[in-house]
C-alpha cells in the first residue's frame, strides 16, 4: 500500500525511510542512497567500505549493528570508544542550540532606546554567530572524510584537560578526553582543535607552527559552555587578551610566548615562515636541495612524507594532507 490512492501506480510514496536514507527501487533495485555509500537491506551491509569505521568491526557495517540507536544517514560518522562519550556529543549539540535560541530571544525582547541595549545586542550577536559556527563546524567534520575518533584515554601532557593530535598509526584524528568525558565544555574545546585540520591551519605541538590562536578559538568554544564570566568574556571578544596575560606563562602553554598571530595555510603570516630559517619550514624551502619549492604548503608536504608512517607528533597536517593519509 503506498498511500490513499494505491491502486493509482502514479502516486508519490515517501523514499526516504530507513534511518532517512533515500530507497531507489529504479530498474528494480531494492537498496537505500546515503551521501557516501549504498546500504544493501537484504544484507544489512553497505557496498561499499567505510573509511571511518573503528578497528573491531567490518567496514561494511551498517550503524554500528546497532540501527535501533544510531543512524548513518551519510554513511560517515564520528567514532566512539564507548556510549558515555557519544551521549556527551549529543548533549552538547543540545546544548549549544538551547543557547543559541535563548540570545536569539533576549535579542528580539531588548529595549534599543538605550546605549546599554545595543552594547548587550552586540554581545548577543557574537554569542549567536559563536554558537552557529560551531554547528557548522561539528557537520563539516561529521561529513568530512576524516575520522575523528574520540576516546576517554588520558591526555599525554600533564595539566591538560584533553588531547587533539593526528596518529599515523590509526590514521586518524585522535581526540582524547580522559576524565572529562562528560563535560561538553572539554569536548567542545577539543573539537576544534580537530577542526584546525580541515580549516587549512597549521596544526602540530613542539614546532614552529603552533600558535596561541589555535589554543584561543578552542578556548572560546569550550568557554560558550561553563561559566557567565567566561561566557562574557567571549561576547567581548577578550579571550585573546586573557590567553596571553594569564596562560602562556604556565608550564603548559609557554612555548606560545609570542606567537600570536594565527598560521593558516597560504595566510602572509605562514608565508612569513619560508624566510625564517630558524623555523623547519624555511630552512627546508631555502635549502639548495629544494629549488623547486615556492610554498609553505611545498615544504609541509616534504616535512611529512618524510617521516611518513610514523607517530611523531612534530608532524604539521592540514586537510587535503589528512584526507590522502587516510585513504591510504
Amino acid at each position: 500500500m503506498k498511500g490513499v490512492g494505491y491502486q493509482n501506480a502514479s502516486v508519490v510514496f515517501n523514499k526516504y525511510k530507513y534511518n532517512g536514507i533515500e530507497q531507489n527501487e529504479d530498474s528494480g533495485l531494492n537498496q537505500y542512497d546515503a551521501f557516501y555509500r549504498n546500504l544493501d537491506p537484504q544484507i544489512g551491509r553497505f557496498w561499499q567500505s567505510d573509511l571511518v569505521t573503528t578497528h573491531h568491526e567490518t567496514p561494511y557495517a551498517t550503524m554500528q549493528n546497532n540501527p535501533i540507536m544510531k543512524m548513518d544517514w551519510l554513511g560517515d560518522y564520528f567514532t566512539w570508544a564507548n556510549s558515555t562519550l557519544e551521549d556527551t556529543y549529543h548533549r552538547m549539540r543540545k546544548r549549544n542550540n538551547e543557547l543559541m535560541n535563548g540570545y536569539l530571544s533576549e535579542l528580539n525582547h531588548l529595549d534599543w532606546n538605550d546605549k546599554a541595549s545595543a552594547d548587550r545586542a552586540d554581545q548577543l550577536a557574537t554569542l549567536i554567530n559563536a554558537h552557529s559556527d560551531l554547528n557548522t563546524q561539528w557537520d563539516e567534520m561529521d561529513q568530512s572524510d576524516v575520522e575523528f575518533h574520540v576516546s576517554s584515554d588520558m591526555p599525554t601532557k600533564g595539566g591538560a584537560g584533553g588531547e587533539t593530535d593526528f596518529c599515523t598509526t590509526d590514521m586518524r584524528v585522535n581526540v582524547k578526553l580522559g576524565i572529562h568525558q562528560k563535560d561538553i565544555g572539554t569536548m567542545a574545546h577539543e573539537f576544534r582543535h580537530g577542526y584546525g585540520y580541515l580549516n587549512g591551519e597549521l596544526v602540530g605541538r613542539n614546532n614552529d607552527v603552533y600558535d596561541q590562536m589555535d589554543e584561543v578559538e578552542a578556548y572560546k568554544a569550550g568557554f560558550l559552555f561553563t561559566t557567565k564570566d567566561a561566557i562574557k568574556m567571549v561576547a567581548k571578544d577578550q579571550v585573546g587578551e586573557w590567553f596571553k596575560t594569564t596562560q602562556v606563562k604556565t608550564d603548559l602553554y609557554k612555548g606560545l610566548a609570542g606567537r600570536e598571530v594565527q598560521l593558516t595555510l597560504n595566510t602572509p603570516a605562514a608565508e612569513f615562515l619560508k624566510y625564517n630559517l630558524d623555523s623547519r619550514i624555511g630552512r627546508v624551502l631555502n635549502s639548495k636541495n629544494n629549488a623547486n619549492m615556492t610554498s609553505v604548503k611545498d615544504a609541509i608536504d616534504f616535512l611529512n612524507k618524510r617521516s611518513q608512517g610514523v607517530h611523531n607528533k612534530n608532524e604539521i597536517f592540514y586537510d587535503n594532507l589528512l584526507k590522502n593519509r587516510n585513504k591510504r
